[in-house]
């Protein structure tokens, strides 16, 4: 029931839609972001920096996770967004992947690919809380309903910047990323967790493979590879990777536990189609890797 002010009765307002508690604001992102940079590493050819294109960041542990260093003169044409500590990475590209990270302070003013929207509160706001807001419902629901295209779905910067962000004083946001920082602590704990009991049953599994293998009974029958299944090569040439497209499996996708996608990186349709169609993999394949296999 309105009170003729544009509130409600019993201590909140409504605003673009969005139930909002007493004290809290509503604004577009736009509205409390500063501006960021861009800038062309091509123009200092010999200056070096760490790019982190769309691939760098983990969205199992959002974070980033692996860099490139590069000079500017071998700097890929995505390369122009120029970063600082504590801004906040949200890939516009296959924007429900949540391939969302804050920049540590390592990375300070280093540069990433124009696949990211690059977030920097303004001092009113915490950045923490502004990351936690990408990963609400509303949020990815708008990000899922807004994206376009068949095979690389993506949002528009300006898309992004459009999202409302309902707010509380910042006292009261640094207690509510208080308490989100220790849940997502825990989270990351008991992630770590299931990957040593992953472990120990691996091993134990290892162990029970090489008694079966090892004690052939009759009618056992031993045949080169060659003889039982197609074997073929991998491609040995240094791809072009692109922000997006067929994902390019490399030996770093090989983990212990199995083939990782966290980390693929992907080529073009039409550099697959012309140079490494012979390379595909199809359901049931066994991939080995014969590089770094101690």
């Amino acid at each position: 029931m309105s009170d003729g002010r544009g509130g409600e009765r019993g201590g909140a307002t409504r605003q673009r839609g969005t139930d909002v508690k007493a004290g809290w604001h509503v604004k577009t992102l736009g509205e409390v972001l500063e501006k960021t940079e861009t800038l062309n590493p091509l123009q200092s050819p010999e200056a070096e920096f760490d790019y982190i294109d769309v691939s760098s960041v983990s969205n199992q542990r959002f974070r980033i996770e692996e860099t490139q260093r590069l000079k500017g003169k071998d700097a890929p044409s995505r390369a122009r967004r120029l970063v600082r500590a504590n801004d906040i990475l949200f890939a516009t590209v296959r924007p429900t992947l949540q391939r969302i990270a804050i920049v540590p302070a390592e990375l300070d003013k280093q540069v990433c690919s124009t696949g990211y929207f690059v977030l920097r509160p303004k001092p009113e706001i915490d950045h923490r809380f502004v990351f936690y807001s990408l990963f609400t419902e509303a949020f990815m629901g708008q990000m899922a309903s807004l994206q376009k295209g068949a095979s690389y779905p993506a949002v528009t910067d300006g898309e992004v910047r459009s999202q409302p962000l309902a707010f509380p004083p910042l006292p009261e946001q640094r207690r509510i990323v208080g308490i989100l920082d220790e849940a997502f602590a825990g989270i990351a704990t008991a992630k770590a967790n299931a990957e040593k009991n992953l472990q120990n049953a691996r091993a134990l599994f290892d162990s029970h493979l090489q008694a079966v293998f090892s004690r052939r009974g009759d009618g056992w029958v031993e045949k080169p590879l060659r003889d039982i299944c197609e074997v073929r090569d991998g491609t040995h040439d240094s791809p072009k990777y692109v922000a997006d497209g067929i994902p390019f499996v490399t030996q770093k996708n090989i983990r212990d536990n199995g083939l990782s996608l966290e980390h693929t990186k992907f080529i073009t349709q039409t550099d697959h189609d012309r140079f490494y169609k012979r390379s595909n993999v199809a359901y049931g394949d066994i991939l080995i890797s014969t590089i770094g296999a101690n």
